[in-house]
């Protein structure tokens, strides 16, 4: 947007551009346009934040070309924020947190301790574990997230996701081969192996929705090996 948009060119030279987060720009609305910020949370999670510097990363603003000034000031995730403006709801009320959504899930699931985890599952699933007050690196490549920073101590996060899980169960309604998705797991049950029929889920990989490696298997044995799919998914995670 940036090299193609000339008006925003324009207003990045006036310095009238003000980028954020889906919580900077709630937070922005939410208090009559007063109120510009985003917490360590959400920003760590734009890649334009340096996890172990805890700053913006002028590093990889300058490789992608985005000024510093378009970015939010970075305020603590629990504290007085602002405060709803009074248009909105007939009196203001305080505006105290700022977090982005698996780390609110991890503190919701009183992830409190380093080691402690949880396994959201959605659309995709994620799987975030608290892993104390230092951004310990991945030997996998998981790049550490900010948790949450609260009262100037800030806890971080490691995070793998898998991001075809609640989609196949969406891919498999619209095939007709269930209606109702409560009722898989009794049908996988019925039978004590997938008899050699596998699933691959490739909603987002492979230039394929989804892979069998049985031509016509029986339902039971392919709601089993789609159940096993997703299990191995969420599995891999882990490792």
């Amino acid at each position: 947007m940036i090299n193609n948009t000339s008006k925003l060119k324009s207003r990045l030279k006036e310095k009238k551009v003000m980028f954020g987060t889906v919580d900077t720009w709630l937070l922005w609305k939410l208090s009559g346009e007063r109120v510009w910020a985003t917490d360590r949370a959400s920003a760590s999670g734009t890649l334009m934040y340096d996890t172990f510097q805890n700053m913006w990363s002028s590093m990889i603003l300058s490789l992608v070309g985005i000024p510093m000034h378009i970015l939010p000031p970075i305020v603590d995730t629990s504290g007085q924020i602002g405060v709803v403006d009074e248009s909105i709801f007939g009196t203001e009320i305080p505006i105290t947190g700022l977090v982005g959504d698996q780390q609110a899930s991890l503190f919701g699931h009183c992830c409190f301790k380093p080691g402690d985890m949880k396994l959201t599952l959605g659309t995709g699933s994620f799987l975030n574990v608290n892993i104390g007050s230092k951004p310990l690196a991945s030997i996998t490549g998981i790049y550490p997230l900010v948790a949450w920073d609260i009262k100037n101590s800030i806890t971080f996060t490691a995070e793998a996701s898998s991001i075809t899980v609640g989609t196949c169960i969406d891919w498999l309604k619209s095939t007709g081969i269930i209606q109702d998705v409560s009722s898989t797991s009794d049908i996988a049950k019925s039978v004590p192996d997938t008899n050699g029929c596998y699933f691959v889920p490739a909603f987002a990989g492979l230039p394929v929705c989804a892979l069998f490696t049985s031509l016509l298997p029986p339902k039971q044995n392919f709601l089993a090996s789609f159940l096993s799919c997703l299990k191995y998914s969420n599995q891999k995670l882990f490792i």
